[in-house]
């Protein structure tokens, strides 16, 4: 297969019914979130920062859908921002991780005091 036949992402494209898509639709709906992702997650991590919550309560506090909440919790997870913090139920009842701000030294703002000298 040439290079021009693949995808943006060096895929070839994928086939539905017949015709080759590459993921366009997908595509302008990541680059219209992209500039939006970093505040979505400092409004995330700075709830966090209050108070310690599940997703679903994050939520309702931010008014986020869930796939968005849920993603940026996730995101800043794996960046190691936030760690799971025990159990709470949900509006539905349901046992859901708490989350909270990981505590570490090295999440300090530069010039910021944290009781060592």
């Amino acid at each position: 297969m040439s290079n021009e036949n693949l995808a943006a992402d060096g895929l070839p494209p994928r086939k539905t019914r017949g015709q080759a898509t590459r993921w366009d639709t997908q595509d302008q709906a990541w680059s219209s979130v992209q500039p939006r992702i970093g505040t979505i997650n400092a409004k995330v991590l700075a709830a966090l920062e209050e108070l310690p919550s599940t997703c679903d309560e994050l939520e309702q506090q931010l008014g986020l859908s869930h796939q968005t909440c849920s993603a940026s919790v996730n995101s800043l997870m794996n960046d190691g921002l936030i760690v799971a913090h025990g159990y709470r139920k949900t509006r539905s009842g349901r046992s859901a991780r708490v989350w909270e701000v990981a505590k570490s030294e090295f999440l300090f703002p530069i010039g910021a005091s944290h009781g060592t000298h």
